[in-house]
């Protein structure tokens, strides 16, 4: 699916785009992702709080390897503790099913599921940032009975929730706007939020890899739910592409 995708003729201009999964994706598609791209993914602890944030609760295991841990937060260097943990708990999105409590997991499987995905061919591209230079790639996986049960999930539940809705004019009037959370700069921003609306749930899992110039992958993210264009960011990207951006995000709440 990945490469019947609808795009106009790339150059390197920051205007440029094609559209997957009905959303505009501002970049050069610059090669595949490669076996070698997985053997050399490196899991760093920005990546288990960007996962951790779409929890539920945290094991006491996932609690003790994580605190007192040093990050990187946009350009302050921060150590991780039980406040900082609690807000990225209480960062508004998607959540996976409470079963599963451990970041760490979430990884194992996310990079069993692209050996997989890598073997059928269906590969998706790289995604060249027309500004930063930066690299993306998104992995869309459908879980299987059988994953269910490697987690512990029951067969009849969902494995997360898509926490993320239309705004509709039936709901239109529920909807305000809020900060995101606090956890980290990233999550600084403001987003529309609604209550009294039904979660969805889900078994869609969403793993996004990425990557800066001459340095080894990252496994960015894993969340459930649906794909979305990004959050906008002004110093990051393109007019057009804040834009389209803040356009679809204005469309768009978290469930609260």
């Amino acid at each position: 699916m990945f490469r019947n995708m609808v795009e106009k003729e790339q150059t390197n201009r920051p205007e440029d785009y094609f559209e997957q999964d009905g959303i505009r994706q501002y970049g050069e598609k610059v090669g595949v992702f490669e076996q070698a791209d997985l053997e050399s993914i490196k899991i760093t602890t920005e990546s288990l709080i960007h996962i951790a944030r779409h929890l539920v609760s945290l094991s006491r295991e996932a609690q003790s390897r994580l605190i007192g841990q040093d990050f990187l937060d946009g350009s302050e260097h921060r150590t991780i503790d039980d406040d900082f943990l609690a807000s990225q708990l209480a960062t508004a999105g998607s959540k996976f099913n409470p079963t599963i409590n451990n970041p760490e997991k979430i990884v194992s499987f996310c990079l069993e599921k692209i050996k997989t995905i890598l073997a059928t061919g269906q590969i998706p591209f790289w995604i060249k940032d027309p500004i930063t230079g930066n690299m993306s790639v998104d992995f869309r996986v459908v879980v299987t009975p059988e994953d269910k049960d490697n987690f512990g999930i029951p067969v009849a539940e969902k494995l997360g929730t898509a926490s993320l809705v239309k705004i509709t004019p039936e709901i239109a009037d529920r909807v305000s706007e809020e900060w995101r959370g606090a956890g980290q700069a990233v999550d600084r921003i403001k987003v529309n939020v609604v209550s009294g609306v039904e979660v969805p749930m889900t078994d869609n899992l969403i793993i996004t890899v990425k990557k800066r110039p001459d340095r080894p992958p990252v496994l960015y993210t894993a969340f459930t739910g649906i794909a979305t264009a990004l959050p906008p960011r002004p110093s990051e990207q393109s007019a057009e592409a804040l834009e389209y951006n803040k356009k679809w995000w204005s469309d768009y709440a978290f469930i609260k």
